[in-house]
């Protein structure tokens, strides 16, 4: 990562403020950067907060990649980017227990997670584009190819990050050996679950 130091993040909050982008690549960039530095930094501490209720909505989301993923989520920019460093360390963890997945395919563009903050955005999402479906937790849906993820909350047993990465090992594994066959006919469908 880049990091600035205190002078460079005055002249391009300056910057991005003059420009009144709406380029959220960009901006997401620059909060990475910025989210490098000490938060305690008024400049930084008030950028950031503006630009994580910029992306709180779903519509708004930030979008993270990295090689493996792309992660979709309206959450606060420090739990994007620790999200999304579990999901390469998941991915690097099954590849290095499944060394037989480095002679079936590799996927060529990053694997898609759509992360939603609250339960209700999620079931909203679902409505839209799986009308129909009841209330789910969250899955990877073979079919789209995307892992569909919401925060928990904390009276749940099972964690956030536990779901997801359980979800985000399904779709790995189909991604490094996935059939057109339905899930339980795959060969590693015992692996995976």
């Amino acid at each position: 990562r880049e990091v600035l130091d205190h002078r460079e993040v005055s002249d391009r909050l300056r910057f991005a403020r003059r420009r009144g982008s709406d380029d959220g690549e960009s901006i997401v960039r620059q909060v990475e950067r910025l989210h490098a530095l000490s938060p305690a930094d008024p400049n930084v501490a008030s950028f950031i907060s503006r630009q994580d209720a910029r992306h709180a909505r779903w519509e708004d989301a930030y979008v993270a990649t990295s090689p493996r993923w792309r992660l979709r989520a309206n959450l606060p920019w420090a739990r994007v980017v620790d999200l999304l460093e579990q999901l390469d360390r998941l991915y690097a963890q099954v590849e290095a227990s499944c060394p037989v997945a480095d002679l079936l395919r590799n996927p060529d563009a990053p694997l898609d997670v759509l992360f939603f903050a609250r339960p209700d955005q999620f079931q909203k999402h679902l409505a839209e584009v799986h009308p129909g479906m009841g209330w789910v937790p969250p899955f990877f849906d073979a079919g789209e190819n995307v892992t569909h993820a919401y925060d928990l909350g904390g009276d749940v047993a099972t964690t956030t990050e536990e779901m997801l990465l359980h979800e985000a090992t399904h779709h790995i594994l189909h991604a490094r050996l996935g059939t057109a066959e339905p899930t339980a006919g795959r060969p590693h469908f015992w692996v995976s679950e």
